[in-house]
């Protein structure tokens, strides 16, 4: 008998450009039997500028997006905390679909056991850009503190 450790990744897909293959939002567990996905995921594809900070949950602006341009991430360290874990989702997923770009209708969350935290990374999704396909090269925004000065504004 063989043991295999089955690593599961989480995400939500919402919208017509979430890569998702169902119409309406949802959610996926994927279990990966063969395959580590932390293994290409690095410690500062969760920094950011701090938009919110609470007691054991932060809330942040990527300064280092996966795929590019704006990416949030939500870092829980208290697990007390998971409500607020989930307003900060709610609220990033209302500002991505209302004030990102008028032209985006979609996003994906992606969460991911990091240690002892629980990160979520909320990514407005459009048409990929052809360096990230290419090259793997994120295009990253130069108004970051702009965006998280208007979202403090809107929100906090």
């Amino acid at each position: 008998m063989h043991y295999y450790q089955v690593i599961y990744r989480i995400q939500k897909n919402h919208g017509p450009y979430s890569g998702g293959s169902i119409r309406h939002p949802h959610m996926l567990i994927v279990g990966l039997n063969h395959y580590d996905y932390r293994s290409q995921v690095k410690e500062m594809d969760f920094e950011g500028i701090t938009i919110d900070r609470g007691r054991g949950v932060e809330c942040n602006l990527s300064t280092h997006p996966r795929a590019g341009f704006f990416e949030y991430n939500v870092i829980l360290t208290d697990w007390d905390q998971l409500a607020r874990m989930a307003e900060y989702l709610q609220i990033l997923a209302h500002w991505i679909l209302n004030h990102v770009n008028r032209r985006c209708l979609s996003y994906n969350f992606f969460f991911y056991r990091w240690g002892d935290k629980l990160i979520a990374k909320a990514v407005p999704r459009f048409v990929t850009s052809p360096l990230y396909i290419g090259y793997s090269i994120p295009q990253v925004a130069n108004n970051l503190d702009d965006m998280v000065t208007e979202m403090k504004h809107l929100y906090f």
